[in-house]
């Protein structure tokens, strides 16, 4: 593995790259004493690069941000994606160092450069040690104002944005997320995803990707942030001698005309199979910095802060937890709340929270104010205890230039809110009757409880462009061909044969639970995380996970249909939305034991498919489609007929392929088990387990599955 922090030990490396993975994926806020931001030092380059300076120095590091006008509101509407495209190519190659040269380079400092596109802007951040900062900064002007954007690195850019696509698509809950943007701002940029539309990445050219370049980043309105260990005169010092030497300024910027709130509610319905649906809410705002931005920012803590748990509309979900919040951007506002119920629960849980939206126009009682505005309170300093939270919380609410003001009034316009101001701009804003409303779940089981809020539309989970039928039903997928008798038979009797070369059906079948330790490789790009993993099963749909990674933990239990989730710090478990749940309850159907038993279920329609290369050994493909779980392709040894490799979902249908090989195998009790596994994904290797021990029937106790308690830890 690569050095990304010299002089740290191992254990810490791996610990800071699983924390920098997990944060890919979730964005966690936190609340720490701590006083208001202090103003940074400012100074503006000739060539009109505004550099910001905080020092601090209790940390031996630095982070440096660069903030240009590329994010989606640049982006043409035929373009979509280019903008990230360009962020991540001014990483992977200059005109001075290709892409091996420059991820050596910034390898060697021991830091990292990392970027990312949001709705307003794009941003290129680095870590270094204080005493590599020039080294830092040099590599990071190299790649925003040298790039060369390599015919390789693009092919392997977009196909990374395409897979994050897929995955986008695979989940629920992002899945309800995205479509409740895109109904809120329509025609507007901020309708669209960061990672772009899939066929339009595939289209985009170096040539088209270069001008998106040119014309965006520009030194004329960059603001280049630096926190840390460093004093304003040598920050100012280097970031001329690298930045001074940015020519050119920014193309023209579009005009785009603001969203515009729906008349009335409008209901739509994701139609995907599931026992848990995501149930989401939104309403535009006003756009940052609005007289009423504040009062909002209220709003959304009302409802999910500590008073709402003792809202009437929580208890009526049962204590399911209610997400809700405002985000300011540039051209609008959201608001959004949101929650994950059973599919039976959807149109109860949806009354609840248009009942709690509706409730924010009645001003708040006193009590409850009182610990919204501390929460907010206690939320600001906790947003900027990082460097790296620093930088980028203030580059966000600078970027129309108003960060000073902002943080030196926060307190004092926050105590100024009153329960009035609040009800006001929740009466005006946050109308459950001028709503969008997102469900993701089976549209069968839910039209008739949504049907009563409003004129409901239907997105079949089969469409690639998520269009809505006008009528108003599920689209009916492409027919394909039947499996003939013949096909159906052969794979049948080449599942029995698996059964066989495993152990039998008898052995399978006695297996009640089932404990495994493995040690793990996880590959984040070019860099490999190790680790180790723990699995407890046991029958029916009970399974506790549990990895650690450079000291981070994570333990998840799946019981039924209900799974809840421990990370890192965590003192309390949070339950898991329903795609978490469905992903949970597919590994633990994913297993060898399961896979066989579940393909040698009578219910199943299992069918021969032809052969298939897996490594070196020309496979036999069998089909395995279970009403109860997702439909798997398994791969059989010709000659020993084990059970080499197989594919969860199908393959094409949402883009994204998922593989795991087994090999190494050794007989437990009986049973032939892989004491190796590949996890694959769109065929790059994603992690691989070694196992250390595997063992069948030992008694896994109930405590194993039960919900922990505050202060329990995630390896409990």
């Amino acid at each position: 593995m690569s050095a990304r922090y010299a002089g740290l030990s191992t254990r810490t490396r791996a610990g800071v790259l699983w924390t920098s993975m997990m944060l890919m994926f979730t964005v966690v806020a936190t609340a720490v004493a701590g006083g208001p931001l202090p103003a940074p030092v400012e100074r503006t380059l000739g060539n009109g690069v505004r550099v910001v300076v905080f020092p601090e120095t209790r940390h031996e590091m630095v982070q440096i941000q660069l903030r240009v006008p590329a994010g989606l509101t640049a982006e043409t509407a035929g373009e979509a994606g280019v903008a990230y495209m360009v962020a991540e190519m001014v990483r992977r190659g200059t005109t001075s160092r290709d892409p091996r040269a420059f991820a050596s380079a910034v390898d060697r400092t021991g830091g990292t450069i990392g970027s990312s596109v949001a709705r307003d802007y794009a941003t290129l951040s680095g870590t270094f040690l204080a005493r590599d900062f020039e080294t830092g900064i040099e590599l990071m002007s190299d790649g925003a104002i040298y790039p060369v954007f390599d015919a390789d690195e693009l092919r392997r850019v977009r196909a990374q944005g395409q897979r994050q696509l897929a995955q986008i698509q695979a989940s629920h809950g992002t899945t309800a997320d995205e479509h409740l943007w895109k109904m809120l701002f329509g025609s507007h940029p901020y309708a669209r995803l960061p990672y772009g539309d899939a066929q339009v990445l595939s289209n985009l050219d170096a040539a088209r990707v270069r001008t998106f370049w040119s014309e965006h980043w520009r030194p004329d309105h960059a603001v280049l942030a630096i926190a840390g260990d460093i004093t304003p005169e040598r920050a100012f010092v280097v970031a001329e001698e690298w930045f001074g030497r940015w020519t050119g300024t920014s193309g023209a910027t579009a005009e785009h005309a603001a969203a515009a709130a729906p008349a009335r509610t409008r209901i739509r319905i994701i139609d995907r199979p599931a026992e848990r649906a995501e149930v989401r809410i939104g309403t535009l705002g006003p756009a940052r910095g609005a007289e009423e931005e504040f009062a909002l920012l209220a709003s959304g803590s009302l409802l999910g802060g500590a008073p709402a748990r003792r809202a009437n509309g929580v208890r009526m979900l049962q204590g399911r937890e209610v997400r809700a919040g405002y985000l300011s951007l540039d051209d609008s506002g959201l608001f959004t709340i949101g929650l994950s119920a059973p599919v039976d629960s959807a149109g109860s849980a949806l009354r609840a929270l248009t009942g709690m939206m509706a409730a924010l126009a009645t001003p708040a009682s006193a009590e409850d104010f009182t610990s919204v505005q501390r929460l907010m309170k206690n939320a600001l300093p906790l947003s900027l205890e990082t460097l790296a939270a620093r930088t980028s919380n203030w580059l966000a609410i600078d970027s129309r230039g108003k960060a000073t003001e902002y943080f030196d009034r926060y307190d004092e316009r926050v105590d100024a809110l009153t329960p009035a101001a609040v009800a006001s701009a929740s009466r005006r804003w946050i109308d459950p009757e001028r709503a969008v409303i997102v469900v993701v779940g089976p549209a069968a089981r839910l039209r008739s409880q949504l049907g009563r809020f409003g004129d409901v539309e239907v997105v079949s989970t089969q469409s690639a462009a998520a269009a809505v039928e006008s009528s108003g039903k599920p689209a009916t997928p492409a027919p394909q061909a039947a499996p003939t008798a013949a096909e159906r038979l052969r794979g049948r009797t080449l599942i029995q044969k698996a059964v066989i070369a495993h152990g039998g059906l008898t052995k399978l079948k006695a297996i009640r639970d089932s404990r495994f330790q493995a040690d793990l490789s996880l590959s984040i790009g070019s860099q490999k995380l190790e680790g180790t993993m723990i699995q407890a099963r046991r029958e029916p749909d009970r399974m506790v996970y549990i990895t650690e990674v450079g000291g981070i933990g994570t333990r998840q239990t799946l019981v039924g249909t209900n799974a809840w989730q421990l990370s890192g710090a965590d003192s309390v478990p949070r339950d898991m939305d329903s795609a978490s749940v469905g992903a949970l309850r597919a590994g633990f159907s994913s297993d060898l034991h399961h896979l066989l038993l579940l393909a040698n279920d009578p219910r199943a329609r299992v069918w021969a498919k032809g052969t298939m290369a897996i490594g070196d050994i020309k496979a036999l493909a069998v089909a395995v489609e279970h009403p109860d779980h997702l439909m798997r392709t398994l791969y059989l040894d010709p000659v020993r007929h084990q059970l080499i490799a197989f594919d969860q979902g199908e393959p094409g249908r949402n883009g994204m392929i998922a593989r795991r090989k087994f090999s190494d195998f050794k007989r437990v009790d009986g049973i032939l088990w892989p004491y190796r596994e590949e996890r694959l994904l769109n065929g790059e290797t994603v992690m691989v387990v070694v196992v250390r021990d595997v063992r069948f029937n030992t008694g896994v106790p109930d405590d194993a599955f039960k919900k922990p308690v505050a202060g329990s830890g995630a390896s409990r």
